[in-house]
């Protein structure tokens, strides 16, 4: 799979992009799942709706920093 995590940050006007690639699986040990549940991540999904953990163990990492050139401040 590939996934892609993008952020930016208004204030300093810079922001990131990382991707990596690898093979995704599920999680049932219980053990890693209660590690898991304890991490306070939120779901997307309903409230009341089983949780379901996938886990991506990557084998390619790469990622950029996006920087404002100086003297190219975009006009609002």
């Amino acid at each position: 799979v590939c996934i892609e995590i993008d952020d930016w940050d208004a204030s300093d006007r810079i922001g990131w992009s990382v991707i990596g690639n690898g093979v995704a699986s599920t999680v049932t040990d219980g053990r890693e799942i209660d590690v898991l549940d304890r991490l306070g991540v939120r779901s997307w999904v309903e409230p009341g709706v089983p949780k379901h953990w996938v886990v991506v163990r990557l084998d390619e990492i790469s990622g950029r920093r996006i920087i404002q050139q100086s003297g190219s401040r975009s006009k609002p």
